[in-house]
C-alpha cells in the first residue's frame, strides 16, 4: 500500500526543504473559502513530524513542473509544515495519527475526499492519487443520489440500501445508523446467511454496536463466513474496525472503550505481536487525548519493547530479505525489447519497502516524543538508547538532531555540539541543509535553552 520506503536514500538530491511552487501560503480557513470560489478540492500535503526523508520524497516529486502546473490548475494546495499553525486542527480534524503523513484531498465543506498516506519520488503516484480522488468524488454525488432514492421510497429496499452502505464504506464515511436500519429491514432468515455476515464484516461495524454485535450473535456462523473471506481482506477490515473504533474511544475520551479496542487489535495477531498491538494502539489513544504521564509510561513499555526484539539486526535482515523476495515477486514489466532469434527481452523492476530506514524513524519519533513531553528528565535515558539505536540502524540528519539536543537536555554540551554539527553536515550533504539548526548549535555554545 504505502510508497514512502521503496526508495533507495542514497539517492536522494532535493532542490529545497519546502518546495513551495503550487502551494499556496494561506491558512487552512482560507483555503476553504477559495476551494468553495473556485469550485476546487484542496491539495493538502501534510508533512512528516519527525521523519525528514518522507518530505525530501515528496520535494522530488514536487519539482516536477508538470505536476505543479496541474496541481495549480486543479486544486488549492496547501502545505502544512510541522510548524503551521493550522497543524493541532488539521491533525485532530482528520485524526492523523502520531506517525501520519501524505496528502489529503478535502473539499470546501471541510470533508476529506481521499488520503494518500505515504509519499513517493514518483510524480506518476501524484497524478493517480489525484485520479482516485476525483473518482471518489464522483462516488459522493452517487451518494446523494443513492440516499435520496433510498429515503424518499415508501418501500424500503434492501439491496439499494447495501448499495448506499457499500458506497459509504468506499468512501470511509459513517455508516453506523444504516447499518442498524440494514439489520430491522432485512429478513431475520436472511441474518442467518453466509453472504450477510459478510456483508457486515465488509463494513468494519465499529466495536460494540448494533451490527458487530449481530454479526457475532452465531458464533459458528460468523466464524464460517469469516473465514471464507480472503487473509489480506481480513487484515484490511480488521485494521478499519481498529481505526474506527479507537476514533470513537478519543472522541468521548473513553480510556475503557479504547483499552477494549486495544484489546480487540490483540486478538487479530498472535504470540508476542498481541501485547505490541495492545501497547501500541493505547500508547497512541493517550497520545491523541494528550494525557502525558500515562503516554509516556505506556509508550515505554511499548518502544522497549521495539528496540529489543524488532529493532534487532537479526530482524531487520529478515524482514528485509522477505520484503525483497515479495518485490520479485511483484516485479513490473518496464521495457519489452525483440531479439535476433524471434525472442523478446523484458526488463522488470521491482519496489523494496526496507526496514531499516522505517524502524530507525519509529526509535526517532520515540525519543523526540520524549525530548519534548518529558519535562521533568523522568525517562531521559530511555530516550537516549532509543536514540542512539535510531542511528546505529540507519543514520540520518534527525535522527542525530534529536540525539544532540537530548545530550543537551543532560548537560553533555560538547558532545551535543559537535553531534549537532554532524547532523548539519549530513543535511548538507544530501542536498538539504538544515540551515535552521545553526541557530540551535549558537544556543548550545552559549548555554542557552533550545526548546
Amino acid at each position: 500500500m504505502n510508497k514512502l520506503w521503496l526508495l533507495l536514500f542514497s539517492v536522494f538530491a532535493i532542490v529545497s526543504c519546502y518546495a513551495q511552487e503550487g502551494f499556496q501560503n494561506i491558512s487552512f480557513e482560507k483555503a476553504l473559502k477559495k476551494a468553495a470560489k473556485e469550485h476546487k478540492l484542496i491539495f493538502l500535503q501534510y508533512d512528516a513530524e519527525s521523519c525528514a526523508q518522507c518530505n525530501d520524497v515528496a520535494n522530488k516529486a514536487f519539482a516536477d513542473p508538470e505536476l505543479i502546473s496541474t496541481l495549480s490548475k486543479k486544486f488549492i494546495g496547501i502545505r502544512i509544515t510541522p510548524t503551521n499553525n493550522d497543524r493541532i486542527k488539521i491533525t485532530k480534524a482528520y485524526e492523523m495519527g502520531e506517525k501520519s503523513f501524505g496528502t489529503l484531498f478535502i473539499n470546501s465543506d471541510g470533508v476529506l475526499i481521499h488520503l494518500m498516506q505515504s509519499t513517493t519520488s514518483r510524480s506518476q503516484d501524484y497524478y493517480e492519487e489525484i485520479s482516485l480522488a476525483e473518482k471518489k468524488l464522483k462516488l459522493m454525488a452517487e451518494v446523494e443520489n443513492l440516499e435520496k432514492n433510498y429515503f424518499n421510497n415508501a418501500d424500503k429496499s434492501v439491496q439499494e440500501l447495501e448499495k448506499l452502505i457499500q458506497t459509504k464504506t468506499d468512501l470511509n464515511q459513517k455508516t453506523e445508523l444504516l447499518l442498524t436500519e440494514y439489520i430491522n429491514i432485512i429478513p431475520k432468515d436472511s441474518l442467518k446467511s453466509v453472504r450477510t455476515i459478510q456483508f457486515l464484516a465488509r463494513q468494519s461495524p465499529i466495536l460494540g454496536s448494533k451490527a458487530e454485535k449481530q454479526m457475532r450473535s452465531d458464533f459458528e456462523l460468523f466464524q464460517k463466513a469469516w473465514y471464507a473471506i480472503e487473509l489480506k481482506d481480513r487484515i484490511d477490515i480488521n485494521n478499519r474496525v481498529i481505526s474506527k473504533s479507537m476514533a470513537v474511544a478519543v472522541n468521548e475520551r473513553n480510556e475503557n472503550f479504547a483499552k477494549k479496542v486495544a484489546h480487540f487489535s490483540a486478538g487479530t495477531v498472535s504470540g508476542n505481536a498481541a501485547s505490541r498491538n495492545y501497547n501500541y494502539h493505547l500508547m497512541n489513544f493517550y497520545f491523541r487525548i494528550n494525557d502525558t504521564t500515562k503516554y509516556l509510561s505506556s509508550a515505554v513499555a511499548y518502544y522497549d519493547d521495539f528496540s529489543e526484539v524488532l529493532a534487532t539486526d537479526k530482524m531487520i535482515n529478515r524482514a528485509d530479505s522477505i520484503a525483497k523476495e515479495r518485490a520479485f515477486r511483484n516485479k513490473k514489466v518496464v521495457n519489452v525489447q525483440p531479439m535476433e532469434n524471434g525472442g523478446v527481452l523484458k526488463k522488470y523492476t521491482a519496489e523494496v519497502r526496507m526496514m531499516g530506514p522505517e524502524f530507525s524513524n519509529t526509535l526517532n519519533t520515540a525519543a523526540w516524543r520524549f525530548y519534548e513531553l518529558d519535562k521533568r528528565n523522568q525517562y531521559i535515558d530511555k530516550a537516549l538508547q532509543w536514540a542512539i539505536r535510531s542511528i546505529e540502524i540507519f543514520e540520518t540528519p534527525n535522527n542525530l538532531d534529536t540525539y544532540a539536543r537530548l545530550l543537551y537536555k543532560t548537560g553533555k554540551a560538547e558532545e551535543a555540539i559537535k553531534t549537532e554539527e554532524r547532523a548539519i553536515a549530513l543535511s548538507r550533504k544530501n542536498g538539504l541543509e538544515r540551515k535552521e539548526w545553526h541557530l540551535i548549535v549558537e544556543k548550545m555554545k552559549k548555554g542557552a535553552p533550545i526548546q
